[in-house]
């Protein structure tokens, strides 16, 4: 008789492709994480893609920015990011 595999198993079987996060957070996922306002969270945004550019890295458009350069100086694990992106 053949198994009968759960969910969990499914989600994480060889050859599933999981669900793609985006690279970049807005200012909802800032508001949620920081449980700020609107206007503060535009303001991280703006910390977050001048650092961008200052190291380089491409600047997003207003009210976007990379994941990862706002992990980074937020010292936030990416995880934790990405498990906010996911869920809002």
């Amino acid at each position: 008789m053949a198994s009968i595999m759960k969910n969990e198993d499914l989600e994480n079987a060889q050859g599933v492709i999981k669900k793609v996060s985006r690279f970049f957070i807005t200012h909802k996922d800032i508001m949620t994480i920081f449980e700020c306002s609107k206007s503060k969270a535009y303001d991280i945004v703006k910390e977050v893609n001048v650092c961008a550019k200052e190291n380089g890295e491409r600047p997003l458009p207003a009210g976007k920015a990379n994941k990862y350069t706002f992990a980074r100086l937020y010292g936030i694990p990416i995880e934790d990011v990405d498990r906010i992106i996911n869920n809002g």
